[in-house]
């Protein structure tokens, strides 16, 4: 099916858009960065960081990419949850969601007066064009630096709860999202906005 190319010659291959299925066995479970993944379907038994690493294939931005899918044939919900358990630092919610709380952690980033509305307008509507130039990516990397060079004053305290409270935002959205119609522009654009991968805190000394 792979037409002669080769096993490392798949990981290009597969970014082109006439190549758009890969099938793969005990494969690409890690190394794998495709951000255009969009679909996995499972139909092996998988647990603990093997199920965390071959289901986080899809966690990966990509312009258009607004959601993943995975239709899973064989492990029980409960059994995936649980593996992905120990890699994460926020509550699990289940049945009892309150889309409404998204809210109030959008204020309290607002309240923080780090990001601005208007950086984060131009950052998104520059990250969805098709294309990106150079200007595209100088503009989009000039607007996160914006927010972060309003973090100068910061103590070190002060950015690992602030980086928190941006990354417990992002996984609460996700969440959202998967279990409860919510359609916000604002809060879409809030969530891509990278804000988070440039705040970069020193490591605790031993």
């Amino acid at each position: 099916m792979n037409n002669g190319i080769s096993e490392s010659q798949l990981p290009n291959e597969f970014d082109k858009d006439e190549s758009r299925i890969l099938i793969v066995a005990d494969k690409y479970q890690t190394g794998f960065d495709q951000p255009r993944l969009h679909t996995m379907y499972v139909d092996k038994k998988l647990s603990g960081v093997k199920a965390v690493q071959t289901l986080s294939r899809l966690n990966r931005i990509y312009p258009g990419k607004e959601d993943t899918f995975i239709l899973d044939f064989v492990n029980e919900p409960d059994d995936i949850k649980t593996s992905f358990l120990p890699f994460y630092r926020v509550t699990v919610l289940d049945n009892d969601i309150e889309p409404n709380e998204i809210y109030t952690m959008e204020r309290s980033i607002y309240d923080k007066q780090v990001i601005n509305k208007d950086d984060v307008c131009i950052f998104t509507d520059t990250f969805y064009k098709d294309k990106h130039s150079k200007t595209d990516i100088s503009i989009m990397n000039n607007c996160v630096d914006n927010s972060v060079n309003r973090m100068v004053d910061f103590t070190r305290e002060e950015t690992i709860e602030f980086k928190n409270l941006i990354r417990k935002f992002i996984n609460l959205y996700m969440l959202i999202i998967q279990v409860a119609p919510i359609i916000d522009t604002e809060l879409h654009r809030l969530n891509i906005y990278f804000l988070i991968k440039k705040i970069e805190v020193e490591a605790l000394e031993v």
